[in-house]
């Protein structure tokens, strides 16, 4: 749409110019018109094609965001079935050792077959999730894409980004670290009450032992959920209306995870600030 504005704008100027330089005095207003005329061409011609890589970018980040939340439910659901049958093992090893009323004993042997293979099926899937390579690069890249996609659907200069650390060349995993940050914005876009607000991004170093680690805080004026601290981790808390529902704060943790470090979000009187703390790569 701005794209059709601007060319609207430059169309009804270059009209204008048509009309009233003909009328100057001087041999230099065909010149001037011309001129004209290539400049709305070009600055027409390269608001389009700013639009169109938007559009483009967009569709991609859409793909990111469905494989990403794939992974996060996967992974939840891998959790979950692994404590389910250490569970069941359980019980089968309790009812073994047991004898029954009429003293005949039960032999779980196929049980626990079943549960070994189930086990390792699991251990693989899992693997599969985690086994992407690492991109090491400068972290402020990472947070710097993170904030120009997000910008892509909320707008410019919505982001505010605080830099209270000298050392903006901390590396990190680059294609764990941009979707991270990204989802936390997006998230932070999605609760905030008022949609024309901005959202600050704040960068930090912190050291504990002999372990640097990177702290990224996401925090907008009036940041509310409507979901109890936890729930908001929860992978199953989504909504699927453009992307402006709780869909990410799971998948947060869970890349922060991957990258050895957490998640977390501290809710105050008015507002609500999301924490991610990772280790920084050497």
């Amino acid at each position: 749409m701005n794209a059709i504005y601007i060319s609207a704008v430059l169309f009804i100027s270059t009209a204008a110019a048509a009309y009233i330089l003909p009328q100057l005095p001087g041999r230099n207003a065909p010149f001037m018109l011309t001129l004209l005329v290539c400049a709305t061409a070009c600055a027409t011609a390269f608001a389009f094609w700013r639009a169109k890589k938007n559009r483009e970018r967009e569709e991609e980040l859409s793909g990111m965001i469905l494989k990403e939340e794939k992974r996060t439910v996967g992974r939840f659901l891998i959790h979950e079935w692994r404590g389910l049958i250490q569970s069941i093992g359980i019980q089968a090893e309790m009812m073994e050792r047991a004898d029954n009323v009429e003293g005949v004993r039960i032999n779980c042997g196929v049980i626990r077959k079943i549960l070994r293979e189930e086990a390792e099926k699991t251990d693989r899937a899992e693997f599969y999730f985690r086994k992407d390579g690492q991109n090491i690069r400068k972290s402020s890249k990472a947070v710097q894409k993170a904030v120009a996609d997000a910008e892509i659907f909320h707008g410019k200069k919505r982001v505010k980004v605080v830099y209270n650390t000298g050392k903006k060349d901390m590396k990190s995993d680059f294609d764990k670290l941009h979707p991270c940050v990204f989802f936390a914005l997006m998230n932070a876009f999605a609760a905030i009450k008022d949609k024309s607000g901005a959202v600050t991004l704040t960068v930090a170093d912190r050291v504990l032992g002999f372990t640097e680690f990177l702290e990224i805080s996401v925090e907008g004026g009036d940041m509310l959920f409507d979901k109890e601290i936890e729930d908001l981790f929860h992978p199953f808390n989504v909504s699927p209306e453009k992307f402006r529902g709780y869909f990410g704060l799971a998948t947060v943790r869970r890349i922060a995870s991957d990258m050895g470090g957490f998640a977390e979000a501290e809710r105050g009187i008015d507002k609500t600030c999301v924490y991610i703390v990772i280790p920084v790569a050497k």
